[in-house]
């Protein structure tokens, strides 16, 4: 973001986007392999902790939503193995 005055940085971090659960479940991963392999310094680990905790939260929710509406994916995995079949 470098180049943008204050005003313009709080409007591209305000802006919303639409992406696909797949591509949020997958950062989850990412995040699962870095953190495994101690990629993270102690002094991070509560940001990076936050920041999967609030993206698992979306994807744990889409997967409720969906069990709810049509009995469908009932796990993270499930739900990556379908995407996957799709390319």
């Amino acid at each position: 973001m470098d180049g943008l005055n204050d005003d313009q940085r709080k409007q591209v971090l305000d802006k919303e986007v639409v992406t696909q659960v797949l591509m949020i479940a997958q950062i989850c991963k990412i995040i699962e392999g870095c953190t495994q392999r101690g990629a993270f310094r102690p002094e991070e680990l509560s940001y990076v902790g936050s920041v999967f905790d609030n993206l698992s939260k979306v994807v744990n929710d889409a997967i409720v939503q969906v069990k709810e509406n049509d009995n469908k994916p009932a796990s993270i995995q499930e739900l990556e193995v379908e995407g996957e079949e799709e390319k």
